[in-house]
C-alpha cells in the first residue's frame, strides 16, 4: 500500500482493482488497461496486478467529469 506523510502523521492510501475502477465508470476492464498503460489513469503494477490508488482515480475522474457527464468519486 502506498503510505504517505501529512502534517507529521501518516495514512494508507486506499488501492482499487482494476475491476473496481471498470465497475464505478461503467466501462470495460480492458479500457481501464489502455488508460493505465498510457498513463491517463495513474496506478503501478504490484506483481502481475494494477493497484490504483484512491487520489490517482479521483484526480482523473476530477478531470473527465467536466467533459463526459459524472463519474462517481471514493
Amino acid at each position: 500500500m502506498k503510505v504517505a506523510e501529512k502534517s507529521n502523521i501518516q495514512y494508507i492510501e486506499r488501492m482499487l482493482s482494476v475491476d473496481e475502477v471498470a465497475e464505478n465508470l461503467n466501462c470495460s476492464v480492458y479500457t481501464v488497461y489502455r488508460r493505465l498503460k498510457s498513463g491517463e489513469l495513474g496506478g503501478f503494477r504490484d506483481g502481475g496486478t494494477w493497484k490504483i490508488p484512491t487520489s490517482d482515480y479521483t484526480r482523473y475522474v476530477s478531470n473527465k467529469k467536466a467533459y463526459q457527464g459524472t463519474y462517481p468519486l471514493l
